[in-house]
C-alpha cells in the first residue's frame, strides 16, 4: 500500500505554508531561536516558502535523500503554483529535473562525472531527453521539509516526518535504490530499517551534495557507483 500523502492538506494562511499539525512545533522552535539569537536569523524556519518534503514520483526507482530545502534556492527559483501541484501529486515527475533550474542543474545535471556523463556514455546527449529520463527516475526527499538558510533543527521532530519515513519504507519494500547524499545519521534515526537495507548508497562528504562518480559510494566505501545505479535502476 502506498503512503497517504498528508501534504494534500497543505495550509496557506497569512502568507505562510504549513501543515496544521506541524505549526505549533515550528512556532515554539522559532520563538526560542529568536530569544537566543536576536541578531541572527539564518536558522529560522521560513514558512513563506512552500515546503519540500518530496519532489518526483514515489514510484521512481531512485530515491535521493537530502537534509532540508534551501531558502536561498527558493528565493532564486520561485514557482509557487508548480511547487504546490507537485507537493499534492505524488506521482508527478520531478519538476526541477524536468525543467531548467539553477540548483538542480548544478548539483545533478552539470556535474563532471555525474548522471549526465553516464547518460552521455550510453549514447544520450540531448539535454531534453536527459531531463525526461532523470525526472521520471528520481524522487528526492528532504529529512526536514521546511526551508531555512542554515539547518539547526535536527532535534525538532515534526508529525509530518512520519510521512517521509513511510516513503522510505515504501522504497525499501519495493527494492528501490536509495542514495543518502548527506545527514546519514539523521536518516538512520528516522528510518532504522535502513541499517539492514542493501540497496543504499551514500555521499562520501557530508558537506557536498554533488551526485557524481567521485562522491557516491556504496556500503563498503567503493566509489564509481553511478554506472552501476544507471544500469540497474534507470528506465530510459
Amino acid at each position: 500500500m502506498k503512503p497517504t500523502n498528508i501534504w494534500q492538506n497543505l495550509q496557506h494562511k497569512d502568507g505562510k505554508y504549513y501543515l496544521q499539525d506541524d505549526l505549533k512545533y515550528i512556532d515554539v522552535y522559532n520563538k526560542i531561536y529568536i530569544q537566543k539569537n536576536s541578531k541572527v536569523n539564518s536558522a529560522l524556519i521560513d514558512l513563506r516558502c512552500v515546503p519540500e518534503p518530496r519532489l518526483g514520483s514515489i514510484d521512481a526507482p531512485i530515491y535521493l535523500l537530502q537534509l532540508n530545502p534551501s531558502k536561498v534556492f527558493h528565493t532564486e527559483n520561485n514557482n509557487v503554483q508548480l511547487e504546490i501541484l507537485s507537493l499534492k501529486n505524488d506521482i508527478m515527475p520531478h519538476i526541477y529535473l524536468e525543467n531548467e533550474n539553477t540548483w538542480w542543474d548544478k548539483y545533478l545535471l552539470n556535474v563532471k562525472n555525474g548522471f549526465r556523463k553516464v547518460l552521455k556514455d550510453n549514447g544520450i546527449s540531448d539535454i531534453n531527453v536527459i531531463r525526461r529520463i532523470l525526472s521520471n527516475n528520481i524522487c528526492s526527499l528532504e529529512y526536514f521539509p521546511y526551508n531555512s538558510i542554515k539547518f539547526e533543527a535536527e532535534y525538532l521532530h515534526l508529525p509530518s516526518q512520519q510521512y517521509t519515513r513511510e516513503l522510505v519504507l515504501y522504497a525499501i519494500k519495493n527494492n528501490k535504490c536509495i542514495i543518502i547524499s548527506r545527514s546519514k545519521k539523521l536518516w538512520y534515526g528516522l528510518v532504522p530499517e535502513l541499517f539492514g537495507y542493501k540497496n543504499v548508497y551514500f555521499g562520501s562528504s557530508n558537506q557536498s551534495v554533488y551526485v557524481s562518480q567521485n562522491n557516491i559510494i556504496n556500503k563498503t566505501g567503493n566509489r564509481n557507483q553511478l554506472k552501476e545505479i544507471f544500469n540497474k535502476y534507470i528506465n530510459i
